[in-house]
């Protein structure tokens, strides 16, 4: 018997496999990032089909079997990048995305980090400054993952963030 787990998560990327198949690339808030399959969801009677696509909000029941995670049920909540109207809206969430992709390897619970990145990505249409706001929230990320030590944001310039992401990224070997 299998033991389903309920939740939230954050689709990364999709990567299509056979006919109908793919493989979906989820920062969960309870077991890190992960790898989950989900069987038929490319065909046009799939009720998954527009839930997991890049950069939705979604809560997902999967099962662990042998090969790994597979989806077993998805509740779509919101896909933050079909709002966004301009392109620097867009490279934010994209390079929010990539940042995390980036720095964060296995299965652990983040729900710290989830919660950070996704209220982030939801507030995109109502960020003024996305350059800052990107740079505030990769060094935040830092933070929670255990790269850099903890400072007030509004007393950092935009030099000393770069210079201490740069640095969190040198030391994490990633």
């Amino acid at each position: 018997m299998y033991r389903v787990y309920t939740t939230k998560a954050l689709v990364c990327g999709a990567f299509d496999n056979m006919t109908a198949d793919k493989t979906v690339q989820l920062f969960t808030r309870d077991a890190g990032m992960l790898y989950a399959a989900s069987k038929s969801v490319r065909e046009e009677r799939s009720k998954q089909r527009y839930s997991l696509t890049e950069f939705s909000i979604l809560t997902v029941s999967m099962i662990r079997g042998k090969s790994g995670w597979r989806i077993t049920g998805v509740e779509p909540f919101l896909n933050v990048f079909t709002p966004l109207t301009t392109r620097e809206q867009r490279a934010f969430v994209r390079n929010c995305v990539r940042f995390l992709k980036r720095m964060v390897r296995g299965e652990e619970s983040a729900a710290p980090l989830f919660d950070l990145i996704t209220e982030a990505l939801i507030r995109t249409t109502e960020t003024e400054n996305l350059a800052r706001a990107e740079q505030e929230l990769m060094h935040r990320a830092c933070v929670v993952l255990g790269y850099l030590p903890h400072k007030n944001m509004e007393e950092l310039t935009d030099t000393e963030l770069a210079r201490d992401i740069a640095k969190a990224l040198t030391a994490s070997h990633l």
